[in-house]
């Protein structure tokens, strides 16, 4: 998940960059920039939750533990 959020680090300099200094970029980047930020967003939509097993008990009054 991290690695998808990063992709979105360039959009977010293209929009500093429009506020804070006096550059812009040519409607064709920002066009790309929107398919970035497209595509980000459906990687996250469509991501499903972690699905690690849950360690069981099992009756012995401990409860196992799994190392990763």
């Amino acid at each position: 998940m991290f690695g998808i959020l990063m992709s979105l680090e360039p959009a977010m300099a293209a929009l500093v960059g429009l506020i804070v200094l006096p550059e812009s970029l040519h409607w064709s980047q920002w066009i790309a920039v929107l398919c970035v930020a497209a595509a980000s967003a459906g990687s996250i939509r469509g991501t499903r939750p972690d699905a690690r097993p849950q360690a069981e008990n099992h009756g012995g009054g401990a409860v196992d533990t799994i190392a990763c």
